[in-house]
């Protein structure tokens, strides 16, 4: 089990919007569905996360860390992107308006939200969006609930702190209840990702799709930044009969993150549930494969593409069981290396903070058979 330790938290902070200055010794700042770490500078690091529902819920937030300041200081720099407004929404609710949905006058359902970022590197943002009592909608009217989510990219100019963002307006998959009819992933928690020889991969996806294409793979455009086979003004779909872009790697699971170390590809996978404080029973495995498609096996041999129920497959990297720690249900991940060493990435819910979901960070290490363990229950030391 990891029972992850991580950070204190001030007895009392600003609000978020007057928050841009704030500082604080460990990471005390809410972070859900954090993003991996990218750099952004020399010892400058950055993390992404889920929007505050409370407050300015359409935009992802952003976290900085310079390692070079004498007393390093994770820094809330504000929402992301500043830049964008609801005009920018437009073909999302354009297209939610197809199926009778509209969240301009149904005032109960305005709420648009960019959720689970994942940066490709310093200029690059990857995020999805969802209507969350669209949910409800789709649920009510006899459709899958997630099928108003949509997987975005946003791009900055100039380089941090002198960064300014712009989304994308079209986005570059999207599912909807017609997704569902041709046993297609979801459009939910994208992690797009190089490997050794700089192909440009997306893995997403979440629970219960038909077929059991629940965690997929897509082959990427480099020069794009897009699905194979679709441009800028043609969001991806996942077509009937399926793609060949698209590679189920799992049957289960969400919040997945792939990399490659030597000779094996290793997919993390968030599983139990989360997004319930103390509650949740979310905690992250891993399996690996010689081949970017699979199959994926644990350390067991048990296959990631086989169907089960209940009972899932996975070598356990980070585990918090209520009662045991204050660090309940790691999930999310995310890897980085850092002079050599591997800095794992993930949100947990704090026992110790009424389960406000925070960053928490390990170093990354693998045994003699090439399978990853936590190294220390300490945080990771960046120098």
């Amino acid at each position: 089990m990891l029972g992850v330790t991580m950070v204190s938290c001030a007895s009392e902070w600003p609000s978020e919007t007057q928050a841009e200055d704030r500082q604080a010794t460990e990471f005390p700042f809410e972070s859900h569905d954090v993003s991996e770490l990218v750099a952004v500078g020399d010892g400058v690091y950055t993390a992404f996360s889920s929007a505050n529902p409370n407050t300015l819920p359409d935009r992802l937030r952003q976290f900085v860390l310079d390692v070079n300041d004498p007393n390093p200081q994770w820094t809330y720099i504000g929402h992301w992107p500043v830049q964008t407004d609801r005009s920018d929404f437009a073909w999302h609710t354009s297209w939610m308006a197809q199926y009778g949905y509209d969240p301009d006058t149904q005032i109960e359902h305005t709420e648009v939200t960019a959720t689970a970022p994942s940066p490709l590197d310093a200029k690059t943002v990857y995020f999805h969006v969802y209507n969350p009592p669209g949910r409800a909608w789709a649920a009510e009217n006899g459709k899958e609930p997630a099928m108003f989510a949509a997987l975005y990219r946003a791009t900055a100019s100039g380089t941090y702190p002198d960064q300014r963002w712009a989304m994308e307006p079209v986005p570059v998959y999207y599912s909807d209840d017609t997704t569902w009819e041709r046993r297609g992933p979801r459009a939910v928690d994208a992690n797009v990702w190089t490997d050794e020889s700089d192909e440009l991969f997306m893995t997403f996806g979440s629970w219960d799709p038909e077929g059991g294409n629940v965690i997929v793979i897509a082959e990427m455009d480099e020069r794009t930044g897009r699905i194979e086979g679709f441009d800028a003004t043609t969001p991806g779909y996942y077509p009937k009969g399926g793609l060949g872009a698209f590679h189920t790697v799992a049957t289960f699971g969400e919040g997945a993150f792939t990399f490659q170390r030597g000779g094996y590809y290793y997919l993390f996978l968030s599983l139990g549930g989360c997004c319930n404080g103390v509650e949740s029973t979310y905690y992250t495995v891993v399996g690996r494969s010689e081949n970017v498609f699979g199959p994926y096996v644990d350390r067991e041999g048990r296959s990631f593409s086989e169907t089960y129920d209940g009972a899932y497959p996975g070598t356990v990297v980070a585990s918090g069981v209520k009662g045991e720690t204050r660090f309940i249900g790691p999930g999310h991940p995310g890897v980085l290396e850092i002079d050599g060493r591997l800095c794992f990435t993930f949100h947990y819910y704090d026992a110790d903070d009424a389960g406000t979901a925070k960053l928490g960070t390990r170093e990354l290490q693998f045994d003699d058979q090439g399978w990853p363990y936590i190294a220390s229950e300490e945080p990771f030391r960046f120098r």
